[in-house]
């Protein structure tokens, strides 16, 4: 599946996937010499992934040093860094309202760690309802099918 997404050409998608593989791997009890020793075998075939394909070979090099291109690439980066330096890890500054970046648009995307967490906390509250919910149900069939 990860490479009919890389095929796309989605490559932070395929990459999404391979790590959850990797961790449904290592909660079913698969040794971590076995996960440790596909990435490692993984990596040439990263490397070739992004170098040979030129946006993704920007992509990277403004994600290593956005300082390089500050208007261009490294933009977003850069911005992001400024808002966390700024309000820490809460996005808020010192007066308690979210933080502003130099030349920021606003909007959501200008959220960027707030957003997110957000987000993931909506998903992992509906995750254990629904796990939640599945305990009981599997306790009381459990009940009626032992009588």
């Amino acid at each position: 599946m990860a490479a009919l997404v890389l095929a796309e050409p989605d490559m932070g998608t395929a990459c999404m996937i391979f790590m959850i593989a990797f961790v449904m791997l290592y909660v079913s009890g698969l040794s971590l010499r076995y996960i440790f020793a596909t990435g490692l075998a993984a990596i040439p075939a990263i490397y070739l992934l992004i170098v040979r394909v030129p946006y993704r070979y920007e992509r990277a090099k403004s994600f290593f040093s956005p300082g390089a291109d500050p208007q261009g690439h490294g933009f977003q980066l850069l911005q992001s860094l400024i808002a966390i330096g700024s309000g820490g890890f809460s996005g808020s500054g010192a007066d308690g309202k979210p933080a502003k970046a130099f030349l920021s648009a606003g909007g959501a995307h200008g959220l960027h760690l707030r957003h997110h967490l957000r987000g993931a906390r909506v998903h992992w509250s509906g995750y254990r309802a629904f796990a939640v919910r599945s305990v009981r149900l599997a306790g009381i069939r459990g009940g009626d099918e032992s009588a």
